[in-house]
């Protein structure tokens, strides 16, 4: 063995006992273990059960007002369907409010901090991400929405009224990563598609003033500019696209000057008359064998309502898309060109008429009259035999 690998091995075996030495002493990791007890401090302790933040799950929430970096809004529920109030008045998208509500409601902490253990800097506290207060038919609650925790989706949150601070086994700051678009519903006009009973279009330009009546059985009749039989399909097409048309943007909520838009002379002005079904009230089972002994079965009863709906000029010099806004709404939004078909909501009456020649069954015909100028003929059949009367 040369002197060299003597030398070497000499210096391995003493780096190896002052390591054995060291470890046993406690020289290493010192720093790694204060860094790792300080973040400690802050992470979730896994040694408890999840609890629930509410005792009682907030039931029929019926209002919910959230304030953050992004979004300030408040949201009201009125038979099953979420409206957003403010900052505007407008329709809202129910599962994406619902989604909210069921997140704040059934939260669960697995850590409760004791005012002074923790600052709210530390946690986040000193300038929540967001305030959320939902108002039940219990009562309500304000959230305040801190930090997350380090390492693990967890948020820390304080509740108004209770000196302590929980830690939730979610990522709200994730959740609440929302603007309002994201809650407001793209759908211009909402309806269904057998309460459509009649519609009017008037296009600007070429002028023509395009309107159609269904009746009983579903066919189509125009009634202007002519009138005539539409083709089934065609007039049906109408209503379908009618009830897909959506905003892509949500340009101004409070417009000053319609002209700007090209909505003060619309382009198109289209007027839907809906005849809805009106649902009675629920009655108890008692009132419900009361009303079969007393009185016959009551006819279905509707109410009317017209739906208004303006298409504007282009946007931008790509003509890709239009300003639109419903009549009873400020609201001015975009709608895209080619997915809203809007050539075919701009159709010419032609296109629309009935061209097949009804086909007549001439063994069930009894009456027919012929029309030549100011002069006529009537002939009805009489048993086998055709007269002239």
């Amino acid at each position: 063995m040369s002197a060299r690998t003597t030398v070497v091995l000499l210096v391995l075996v003493v780096a190896g006992c002052l390591f054995v030495v060291g470890l046993e002493q406690g020289w290493f990791g010192k720093e790694q273990q204060e860094q790792q007890q300080q973040i400690n401090q802050f992470l979730p302790s896994d040694d408890g059960q999840a609890e629930d933040l509410f005792e009682d799950h907030p039931a029929e929430v019926s209002r919910l007002a959230i304030v953050s970096k992004d979004l300030t809004a408040t949201f009201a529920k009125t038979d099953e369907e979420w409206e957003i109030v403010e900052p505007v008045k407008a329709p809202a998208v129910k599962w994406a409010v619902d989604s909210i509500v069921r997140t704040i409601s059934s939260l669960q902490y697995t850590r409760k901090i004791a005012p002074g253990s923790m600052t709210d800097q530390e946690m986040g506290l000193d300038e929540p991400t967001a305030t959320i207060t939902i108002e039940h038919e219990d009562g309500q609650a304000t959230l305040r929405v801190g930090g997350k925790a380090l390492l693990k989706e967890h948020t820390y949150v304080r509740l108004d009224g209770d000196p302590g601070v929980y830690l939730v086994t979610a990522n709200l700051e994730q959740t609440l990563d929302k603007q309002l678009k994201d809650f407001r519903k793209a759908e211009l006009v909402s309806f269904k598609y057998g309460e459509a009973k009649a519609y009017r279009i008037v296009r600007r330009d070429p002028p023509q003033d395009l309107s159609l009546i269904k009746q009983d059985g579903g066919n189509w009749v125009i009634e202007s500019p002519i009138k005539t039989r539409a083709e089934r399909g065609e007039a049906s097409d109408l209503v379908t696209t009618l009830t897909s048309l959506r905003a892509e943007e949500f340009v101004d909520d409070d417009p000053q000057d319609l002209a700007e838009y090209g909505l003060d002379d619309p382009y198109l002005r289209i007027t839907i008359t809906l005849q809805k079904e009106i649902e009675a009230e629920p009655e108890s089972k008692e009132e419900q064998d009361e009303s079969q002994e007393e009185q016959p079965t009551t006819q279905p009863q509707y109410e009317t309502e017209t739906i208004s709906l303006l298409i504007g000029g282009y946007v931008g010099l790509q003509k890709s898309r239009r300003y639109a806004k419903l009549g009873d709404s400020p609201t001015v939004v975009e709608v895209n060109v080619k997915t809203s078909r809007l050539d075919k909501l701009a159709v010419d009456v032609g296109s629309l008429r009935e061209v097949q020649v009804p086909v007549i069954n001439t063994y069930k015909m009894n009456k027919f009259v012929v029309i030549d100028g100011q002069d006529s003929v009537t002939i009805e059949r009489k048993g086998r035999e055709w007269t002239i009367t």
